[in-house]
């Protein structure tokens, strides 16, 4: 359905992704944010300029909801994070719900190796927003990375602690 009728399928699906049943759908359309393999996620399957055109249709609405369920990152070229095409979009338009919600995703999802090594692959695409043309992208940007590096030192401490835990 989001291959044959992107916008279709946003419209109907706007309301489920608005209550409790996001959690059923979320299961059924995305995966967790893998930093290891690509994320299966059917917004991946719509095109970037008519999710973009859908989501500046009602961006209060709207971006809240793919923020927290469209894909916000891709590997480059070189294996570095880089914002897909839809995380740049929503941050065009982004409110502050909308950023606060991306910026929770960065808890979120797998990956192999240290924990911390999660905000450290991350902290160059927040680092590359200080620049940005919304005054609110380059506001969350500069806490964002305030958050980033306390994370990053907090792990870092953790994992050098000696004590015993059960994991």
């Amino acid at each position: 359905l989001f291959r044959l009728h992107p916008k279709l399928a946003l419209d109907i699906l706007l309301p489920a992704l608005q209550d409790d049943r996001r959690y059923v759908l979320r299961w059924l359309l995305t995966e967790h944010d893998d930093d290891d393999r690509p994320t299966k996620n059917a917004f991946n399957g719509v095109p970037d300029d008519i999710m973009r055109a859908w989501l500046n249709e009602d961006p209060v609405v709207r971006g809240p909801v793919l923020a927290d369920m469209g894909s916000y990152f891709s590997k480059g070229p070189e294996g570095a994070f880089e914002w897909t095409p839809l995380a740049l979009a929503l941050l065009d338009v982004a409110t502050d719900v909308t950023l606060e919600v991306l910026g929770d995703r960065f808890e979120s999802g797998s990956s192999s190796g240290r924990w911390g090594s999660r905000f450290v692959r991350r902290r160059p695409m927040v680092e590359a927003l200080q620049g940005h043309l919304n005054p609110r992208v380059r506001a969350w940007a500069s806490d964002m990375l305030n958050y980033l590096d306390k994370r990053i030192k907090d792990h870092a401490e953790w994992e050098r602690d000696p004590t015993d835990r059960f994991e």
